[in-house]
């Protein structure tokens, strides 16, 4: 009755009519239940069959002609021949020694990841590896690895071998397990190299354990390599030396023999990348060509392309499809740090040239925002890392880059720089912001830009390159570029690397004035401390012409109103053209020139100009050259009083006091200038050996001291 109340309590007081309703609905559930009980049910059984499958697959290998109680079958799939022209890489070959074959009592499983850019030679040294040393193993086993497909199949063909039906095999898993379980249980020395994995999903289930097993992973992803094994290893390109190598191995006598320059320009020229020199080698074989008419032939860039098209043997791609396939795998924003890296300096690109610049709230380029945000940035590097298209340095900050590889990619940036974006732009943009300038004109060295100077020169030098091969493309950059390069001169110079700053200012000149509006100031600026390079490096006669036209142009500059009648420069131009004509010997106009330096200087207030120093030295120059020793040092006192540290005018001050004989204070001069150099410049710096030098004069022409002057 109990059991019967809640029908009951639903009978009275609910409709009657409902009542059938409900019923039916009930049935309805009861149905359904009884299904999902059947389909449970069928489940466990698909369960059930599948365990037993596996049992009969363990009974079949135990019954099997073939056993797998304790050993695998002797076996070698291997789908590549063996390269006979093979060259070199011994000290990577001796590294998996050490690494895969153990010593008999050794029971533990072995890896070795080789990683690196496609064509880079991975496959060939594993390859070279596997059957140089195929006698240390009863079993060699090579799976193509780059797709799940290429890997179901190894596997199929593997598990075929050790003795499954074809029927079973059929299934990807199945398979997979049954070659995975002979091996893991097998007591046989075995080798499994596993091919081009570049996906880290791949390398889940396919990886055998147990203890007698050698294993070989090659991958273009560096982080892949690195995770599978702390044993990774990067397969770098040949060194030059070892490139001309190569390519003595992999062509006939007669190309090579006294052809040894050829041979290391067509090294040098691809970088040592052995997939290139594998495709060179095969066109000069393929058309019998010298190594001279090839490099005419490739330097003619219409067929540059058909020569990274041509096949190498043995090898499933060309320059092309890898380049083609490194490309198709990056995101947005690794193309975009790549793009950048392309028309940079290779070797060491700091992460702050990309993250420093993108900071600016006010940026006009949204494709670079994302190097703002360390997470995001990091991201970007890591996909390229993935690809092994770069190399990081964690503790320096820098990232590097193949020069070939780098070169490939710049053609390609070359056909984008008209559309949407153009990287050479930016990259300009991007060093401006951290690029330090040297534009205080007041000061006569400055060693606080040194360090980041030496950092990005080689960069801005890089897009300077780029500019004059290309001028027509760049022509719209030209006046920030030449800013740049300017700046490198000035640091070159301060440097003393005279020979290089009068190149590198030579062509900030030509780049300014390849733009639509010259900058009359910065063409100014140009040929004034090119004067200075010319007085330091005694050319008189380019330091009175590059005085001359630093005239000229300031007086434009003022006239435009760019630079006013009080600014430091001009004095400053005056006394180096002053300067000139006393190293010509014109003494009466060298005097001239300065006393209008010392005029100009004396008649602008003392805080618009404080060239009243060199102006000062230079003056006291002259002064020294027809005998005035006495008025030259009583300048250069007056000079200190301005500024007592100044060590080129304490110099200077010493050849006075020489010149009178007044040798103990001579030498006490030279002595305190060689400190001040030494304590702002480092002990390595020009000034510092030339201090040096004198003393040593004096000590050994004037103290008669030998010993101390050595």
């Amino acid at each position: 009755m109990l059991k019967d109340a809640p029908a009951n309590f639903f009978r009275v007081f609910v409709s009657p009519s409902m009542e059938a309703g409900f019923q039916k609905r009930e049935t309805k559930i009861k149905s359904l239940t009884a299904k999902v009980r059947q389909e449970v049910d069928v489940a466990h059984m698909q369960a059930v069959h599948y365990q037993l499958a596996n049992i009969e697959n363990v009974v079949e290998g135990l019954h099997s002609t073939q056993p797998m109680q304790t050993t695998s079958p002797a076996m070698r799939m291997i789908p590549h021949s063996r390269n006979d022209r093979f060259f070199g890489r011994s000290s990577m070959l001796s590294k998996m020694d050490e690494i895969l074959l153990s010593s008999p009592n050794d029971r533990s499983q072995h890896m070795f990841a080789l990683y690196g850019l496609g064509g880079s030679g991975k496959t060939q040294i594993a390859l070279e590896y596997t059957y140089s040393r195929s006698h240390h193993f009863d079993t060699i086993i090579w799976i193509l690895a780059s797709s799940t497909e290429k890997i179901d199949q190894g596997f199929k063909q593997v598990a075929e071998h050790f003795g499954m039906s074809p029927k079973q095999s059929k299934d990807p898993d199945r398979a997979r397990d049954f070659v995975l379980q002979r091996l893991s249980c097998s007591t046989s020395k075995y080798l499994l190299v596993l091919d081009n994995i570049d996906d880290i999903g791949l390398t889940t289930g396919i990886i055998p354990r147990g203890d007698r097993g050698a294993i070989i992973t090659t991958s273009r992803d560096s982080i892949i390599s690195e995770d599978l094994t702390r044993n990774s290893y990067q397969v770098l390109e040949f060194s030059v030396e070892e490139g001309c190598g190569y390519l003595r191995s992999a062509l006939p006598p007669n190309v090579t023999t006294n052809a040894e320059d050829d041979l290391r320009r067509v090294s040098e020229t691809f970088h040592g990348y052995p997939l290139a020199l594998g495709q060179i080698a095969g066109f000069v074989r393929t058309y019998g060509c010298s190594l001279h008419d090839f490099l005419k032939i490739y330097e003619d860039k219409k067929n540059s392309t058909a020569i990274s098209e041509f096949a190498v043997k043995d090898y499933h791609a060309n320059l092309t499809t890898v380049w083609d396939l490194s490309f198709s795998s990056l995101d947005d924003n690794s193309r975009t740090i790549l793009e950048l890296s392309a028309l940079l300096d290779p070797d060491s690109i700091p992460y702050d040239f990309f993250m420093h610049g993108t900071l600016d709230q006010q940026l006009q380029w949204p494709r670079l925002r994302f190097m703002a945000d360390p997470l995001e940035f990091l991201a970007a590097l890591k996909k390229l890392r993935s690809q092994s298209l770069i190399r990081v340095n964690p503790d320096l900050r820098t990232i590097s880059i193949h020069r070939y590889f780098q070169s490939s990619v710049r053609q390609q940036v070359y056909g984008v720089m008209q559309q949407q974006h153009n990287p050479f732009h930016e990259a300009v943009h991007l060093l401006t912001i951290i690029q330090p300038e040297f534009m205080n004109h007041s000061q006569h060295w400055n060693p606080q830009n040194w360090e980041g100077s030496e950092q990005y020169l080689p960069h801005i030098k890089s897009l300077e390159g780029h500019f004059l091969e290309k001028p027509l493309q760049f022509k719209g950059f030209a006046e920030r570029l030449a800013k740049l390069v300017y700046h490198g001169a000035v640091y070159q110079f301060e440097k003393s690397h005279l020979k290089a700053a009068s190149d590198t200012m030579a062509h900030a000149r030509y780049i300014l004035e390849s733009s639509d509006a010259v900058d009359v100031l910065l063409l100014s600026d140009c040929y004034r401390v090119e004067g200075r390079i010319f007085n330091e490096s005694n050319q008189p006669l380019r330091t009175l012409e590059s005085s001359k036209k630093a005239k000229e142009y300031a007086d434009q500059a003022v006239a435009q109103g760019s630079m006013d009648v009080y600014d430091s420069r001009l004095p400053r131009i005056l006394t180096g053209w002053g300067n000139a004509l006393s190293q010509l010997g014109h003494f009466e106009e060298a005097l001239s020139m300065q006393l209008d330096a010392i005029k100009l200087c004396r008649d602008v207030p003392s805080d618009k100009s404080d060239a009243i120093t060199i102006v000062q030295l230079n003056w006291a120059y002259v002064l020294l050259r027809i005998g005035e020793a006495e008025q030259a040092a009583r300048i250069l006192r007056a000079a200190l009083e301005t500024d007592p540290e100044a060590p080129y005018v304490i110099y200077p001050l010493g050849n006075a006091y020489l010149a009178q004989e007044r040798i103990d204070e001579a030498l006490a001069e030279h002595i305190k200038a060689l400190n001040i150099y030494v304590s702002s410049f480092g002990n390595q710096a020009a000034q510092v050996a030339d201090s040096l030098y004198k003393i040593g004069e004096i000590m050994f022409s004037h103290k008669r001291n030998t010993q101390q002057a050595l």
